[in-house]
Parts: structure tokens; C-alpha cells; sequence
């Protein structure tokens, strides 16, 4: 599925003149800076800003792709951190609570699938060493997160798991060498699940069966891998587990329709549904804002378990209302 128009991209080349300054410290909260890794589903508004936004499933209003925000807004507003999308880092101060290198059509290698002189997630990591001045530019305290590894499969034609958590695991190790400590992974959705693949049984069966090999694969070699990495610190957030809930269970999780995509792509101009609010899927690959809340809330629920973070002031209503939904579901 090809999102983009040839067009040049000189977003990227931004990069090359970014100054470093001083140290930066760590906050009562626990987390302040947020640094994000991935593809479309944490992009901020980068494939955007650097050629436009895709017609379709990215949001010209505010560059995501879903409805409205997505999850690592969600999860930053809990916890007061807002960071910058890499696209639009001009110097130091941008990076003062982060950056969002995250790019629709990243795959976890070097490739893109959306539009091949978009960076991949191997190019992300450049980016970060640059923006960042090496690592000098990272507090103590800043939160790195990782969700990648489904343009892998739907996209550039990945049929072996293996290669695609090497990728994952690399990134990390990379991370780890330029001061990341504290880490955020998340697995993927049953893949077979989404609309894109509704009516294809063949299709559906072969991604549901990468989805599991991957998450299989990526819960084994996340312990393995941290293991070898001093003072490194690991949350996972079960991507997998929190789909199967919401389809499971769609009026306890606040959700009417978890199978069709509140965008139509079949017309033209797209119809978007009356309600995205009590829809799981914006379009046939991504979720909507409702699921994205969903899903900042339950991270931020998992690095407050962890000992990670406390929610800021602005945050903590936010945190203690989703606690008391999460446990109202669970005892329904």
C-alpha cells in the first residue's frame, strides 16, 4: 500500500545543524523527555511535515494517523512531557522534552515501506544521535519507546520474524550505547484482525500467524537481551492483550464496532464515520484516538507500577480515572 506521491523530502536533512548545550536534569515526575521510535502508529506528524499528508489516513489537521492524537500524545499529556516531532527540531531547546522520530511506513530495518526516501527505523536512530549530540541531550529520567515491525510484515514482505526482532533488538542496544536507560516496547495486534485483510482467509491466517511468531519471538528475546545491559530498565505494553480485550469485550471497553473502519476509503471523497469515539479502527490498518487513549493509559499505568513515573499535577486526575476504568472492566 503506497500512501505517497514522488516528492522530495528535505525534512531530514534538517538534522545536520543542531547544536548541543549543557546537561539536562531529571524531574519530580519522573519522566521529562520522551524520545519515540517507530512507524505511523506513534508518528506525530512527520511523514506530514516532510511530504505531505497522505490522502486517506492521515489526519491533515494534526498529522497523525487516526482521528485525532495517538497514543504517545496521550501518554505525554499524562505525564506532562510534549515532545517535538524530529521534523520540526531547530536547536536545543527542542529537544528539551524530547523527540518523536517516529515516520509512517518505517519498517525496522532501513527501508520504508509508505515511500522508500522516508527513513526506516535504522534512520531514526541516526537521527536521535544527532539531535541529541550523542546522547548529551538525555536526561536521566527520559523514556525511550519502541513500537515497530508491522510495516515489516504488511508492507516490505517480511515473511521471517526473526529478522525483523534482530532489527529491534539492535535498536535497543544502540539506544542503550548513546545513554537510553529506561524503556518502553510494545508488542503488535493480531494483524489477521484488521479490516485491510477482512474477506481474504488466507491472508487473515498468515498475518495472524506473524503477529503471534513475532510477539512469541519478542517476549523471548526482550529478558535475554536486558540481561546485558546494566541499569537498563524494560516495560512492555501488550498490544495483542489490549486489542483482544476491546474485541472481546467492545461496550465494557467503551467500543460499538470493533471490525470496520470508521474511514471509508471506497468513496470518494472518504466518508468518516458519525462516531470514531466507539470505533476501534480509524481505517483498515490504524486505530482510532478512543483506542489510542486506551493504550497511553495503559502505559502510563505500567511505568507507574514499575516505579518509573508519577504522574504530573495535569496528569494525575487523568491517571487515577483510567486506573478506576481499567479496574471496573476487569471486575466486569
Amino acid at each position: 500500500m503506497n500512501w505517497f506521491k514522488g516528492t522530495a523530502i528535505g525534512a531530514v536533512g534538517l538534522l545536520a545543524a543542531i547544536l548541543v548545550s549543557g546537561p539536562v536534569h531529571a524531574t519530580p515526575s519522573g519522566i521529562s523527555q520522551i524520545f519515540a521510535f517507530g512507524d505511523s502508529l506513534s508518528d506525530p506528524t512527520n511523514v506530514k511535515n516532510a511530504v505531505g499528508c497522505p490522502p486517506g489516513p492521515c489526519n491533515p489537521v494534526t498529522g497523525r494517523f487516526s482521528d485525532g492524537t495517538n497514543w504517545v500524545d496521550k501518554l505525554g499529556g499524562i505525564f506532562g512531557v510534549n515532545p517535538t516531532a524530529v521534523t520540526e527540531v531547530t536547536g536545543p531547546a527542542d529537544v528539551a522534552q524530547g523527540v518523536n522520530f517516529a515516520f509512517g511506513g518505517a519498517g525496522s530495518g532501513s527501508d520504508n515501506g509508505g515511500l522508500p526516501i522516508l527513513p526506516g527505523l535504522q534512520q531514526q536512530i541516526g537521527m536521535f544521535d544527532t539531535v541529541t549530540g550523542s546522547g548529551a541531550l538525555v536526561a536521566p529520567d527520559a523514556l525511550f519507546t519502541l513500537w515497530i515491525g508491522a510495516n515489516d510484515y504488511l508492507l516490505l514482505g517480511e515473511t521471517n520474524p526473526a529478522n525483523v526482532i534482530n532489527n529491534i533488538v539492535n535498536t535497543i542496544s544502540a539506544l542503550y550505547a548513546l545513554g537510553a536507560q529506561d524503556f518502553m516496547v510494545l508488542n503488535l495486534p493480531d494483524l489477521g484482525a484488521l479490516p485491510l485483510v477482512a474477506g481474504d482467509p488466507v491472508a487473515q491466517a498468515g498475518l495472524t500467524a506473524l503477529s503471534a511468531a513475532h510477539n512469541a519471538a519478542l517476549a523471548a528475546a526482550l529478558p535475554a537481551l536486558f540481561g546485558t545491559l546494566p541499569g537498563a530498565n524494560l516495560v512492555t505494553v501488550d498490544i495483542d492483550a489490549i486489542y483482544d480485550d476491546i474485541i472481546g469485550n467492545p461496550l465494557a471497553n467503551g467500543f460499538t464496532n470493533t471490525t470496520d473502519p470508521c474511514l471509508d476509503l471506497g468513496e470518494t471523497p472518504p466518508v468518516v464515520c458519525t462516531t470514531p469515539e466507539s470505533y476501534l479502527f480509524w481505517d483498515d490498518q490504524h486505530p482510532t484516538t478512543a483506542t489510542y487513549n486506551r493504550i497511553g493509559q495503559i502505559a502510563a499505568n505500567a511505568l507507574v507500577d514499575a516505579g518509573l513515573a508519577v504522574p504530573a499535577p495535569a496528569g494525575a486526575a487523568l491517571l487515577m480515572l483510567g486506573l478506576a476504568v481499567v479496574a471496573r472492566r476487569r471486575r466486569g
